[in-house]
């Protein structure tokens, strides 16, 4: 992997205002789920790391991982996705600065 997990982790957890403890953890509630997701989709996107290698990172399988990048994916396309919109660009603009 490329980049740090935990910088994306940091970013991701401060917009979402959740605990990176539980997006590490098993907690399942909607909005730590979404952070989970968003954190492995920015290490896919701008790490340019494989689904395997961020299930190891997340504590995760790659299906799982799969899921994650598709459930973003899904988010931005729609127009209720606002708020995963505006994570996405803090993660773009944050990947453009770490590579």
């Amino acid at each position: 992997m490329i980049c740090d997990r935990d910088e994306f982790l940091r970013l991701v957890c401060d917009e979402l205002n959740v605990s990176p403890l539980d997006v590490m953890g098993e907690k399942r509630d909607e909005r730590t789920t979404r952070a989970r997701h968003l954190v492995m989709w920015a290490l896919h996107t701008c790490c340019k790391a494989s689904k395997t290698q961020i299930g190891a990172a997340m504590g995760r399988n790659h299906a799982t991982v799969l899921y994650a990048l598709r459930a973003v994916d899904n988010a931005i396309e729609t127009p209720y996705g606002g708020e995963v919109k505006k994570i996405v660009k803090l993660i773009k603009a944050k990947g453009e600065a770490l590579v």
